[in-house]
């Protein structure tokens, strides 16, 4: 995701680098972990996702990606970009046959 980050936020902000600074997000009933609890959160959801790639159909997967990747929001900007088109493409891949059938 680091890599679609970086693309997606070219000649916006330099991507693929994950935050140092606390954020909050304007609306958003939650506040997205700070510092060393947000690497920890996304150690675990890259873990975790090693484990539901198995265990989900691509909509499922694709869901449960973007509700934990929101939540934890590792970019300073563009984290919905990013989990949008990662979202798109997991649900794309499972209509084509690569994955769990829906």
């Amino acid at each position: 995701m680091k890599n679609l980050h970086a693309i997606l936020t070219e000649n916006i902000i330099v991507g693929g680098i994950y935050r140092k600074e606390e954020v909050r997000i304007s609306g958003a009933g939650f506040t997205p972990p700070a510092g060393n609890e947000m690497y920890t959160q996304i150690k675990n959801f890259y873990g975790d996702l090693k484990i539901k790639e198995n265990e989900l159909n691509p909509i499922e997967l694709a869901a449960w990606t973007h509700a934990k990747f929101v939540r934890i929001h590792p970019y300073i900007d563009g984290n919905g970009r990013t989990e949008l088109s990662t979202f798109v493409i997991w649900i794309l891949a499972g209509f084509c046959g690569k994955g769990k059938s829906a």
